[in-house]
């Protein structure tokens, strides 16, 4: 046996038992249905219930010409990204990009409805 070979057994070891524990840990789904079951109203109901009472928003919560004061020649938003602070659990902000016909940069806007968002 070579030296790549021994190194790789250990590797292989230690992954296929990282899987093993990983899917052995996870706990089982109660409300799981066998693939080749129906699915009833209430199940789907009850898997539903949490995404419910959404409402639709037609305007663009970032427009592609923002405004932003200071750089109004930026344009065309794209790539945005949602996060929170830990610090500030009541508040979210997100970073997007802008192109002003020479390059990209980078904002970042707040809000804490997720709909109005200010710079």
């Amino acid at each position: 046996m070579n030296s790549i070979q021994m190194k790789r057994k250990p590797i292989l070891l230690g992954l296929s038992l990282g899987i093993l524990f990983v899917a052995a840990s996870s706990p089982a789904q109660e409300d799981a249905v066998p693939a080749n079951e129906a699915i009833d109203q209430q199940t789907l109901d009850r898997w539903a219930e949490p995404y419910r009472g959404w409402h639709y928003w037609p305007d663009h919560v970032i427009p592609s010409d923002p405004k932003i004061p200071g750089h109004e020649e930026f344009h065309n938003t794209d790539c945005p990204t949602i996060y929170q602070i830990p610090e500030k659990p009541d508040v979210w902000f997100m970073s997007f990009i802008a192109f002003d016909g020479q390059g990209y940069n980078s904002f970042v806007a707040e809000s804490t409805d997720l709909i109005h968002w200010n710079n």
